[in-house]
């Protein structure tokens, strides 16, 4: 998602297509942040796809965490917004209505998330995504987390050198490593 949507986003007067959009925005940043460190391929291609492993938002929370590509914290607040986004999407489209920030089980994980730094704040009222941004108000708490999860995601992935697939270890290398462990025995 590009500044733009997210300017759009987060003054959408329906709450749960702004829910679901923020939720796939970070899901995508969370493949990007793991596609750049994998190698290109099927191998690679394999694990993203529809049934793979690391086809879920879910997953992908975890595998970034496992691969030190997101902090605890992080964990924690991408792990919330998913179960907020499970909140939301998982009401039938008719009654999406029917869903709002302040029902007591989704108001209770939005204000679990982490409260950022009012410098943080003040950049992104800046820029616009965050206008009248209130840490006690479920949704603008939502909002914040999105938005300054999404960055750090963008920050880490564009900092990602491309993996390239390893080199074969020379037959030399491998005979002197096993001379080696002989030895120890």
């Amino acid at each position: 998602m590009d500044e733009l949507e997210f300017t759009v986003a987060s003054q959408q007067p329906r709450e749960g297509g702004a829910v679901l959009d923020f939720a796939e925005s970070l899901n995508e940043g969370l493949l990007d942040l793991l596609r750049g460190h994998s190698v290109t391929g099927k191998s690679a291609d394999d694990l993203f796809k529809a049934r793979g492993p690391l086809a879920t938002f879910s997953a992908r929370i975890d595998a970034a965490h496992a691969f030190g590509l997101i902090t605890d914290s992080e964990r924690r607040d991408l792990d919330l917004i998913r179960q907020i986004r499970n909140a939301f999407a998982h009401v039938s489209l008719g009654s999406l209505a029917d869903i709002s920030f302040n029902l007591p089980a989704v108001r209770i994980r939005c204000l679990q998330l982490a409260e950022f730094p009012p410098d943080l704040v003040r950049e992104a009222k800046a820029v616009g995504w965050l206008p009248h941004y209130d840490p006690a108000s479920p949704r603008d708490r939502f909002t914040g987390a999105c938005i300054f999860h999404w960055v750090s995601l963008k920050i880490r992935r564009d900092r990602v050198e491309r993996v390239t697939a390893p080199d074969r270890i020379a037959l030399t290398d491998l005979g002197g490593a096993i001379r080696q462990l002989r030895e120890t025995r």
